[in-house]
């Protein structure tokens, strides 16, 4: 959440951009199962199931990667997927509206 403005300031500032899409993701490729992992650790006792998607693009085994950012704008996190979960769901509980 927090690394959010700065990666898409780097976007916007960069002249031509080589792809629609960018992942603002952690440093490290994370899978959707091992995403699941770090938030069950910080939220002990969560139920998280995932479920194929319908079409072969829909994969549990998907990364987020975020090399095409880091590469193209020279984008590095700030935080770790562990930091940034808990600082998300510290927000959430703080404004659960």
């Amino acid at each position: 959440m927090k690394d959010r403005p700065t990666a898409i300031q780097l976007l916007q500032m960069e002249i031509k951009l080589s792809h629609r899409v960018y992942n603002i993701s952690n440093d490290a490729p994370l899978n959707y199962r091992e995403f699941t992992e770090v938030v069950k650790k910080i939220v002990p006792g969560m139920q998280i199931e995932l479920q194929r998607g319908h079409r072969p693009q829909h994969r549990l085994s998907a990364y987020m990667d975020n090399t095409r950012i880091r590469e193209e704008v020279r984008y590095r996190p700030e935080y770790t997927i562990e930091r940034a979960i808990t600082a998300y769901i510290d927000g959430l509980r703080r404004h659960p509206e």
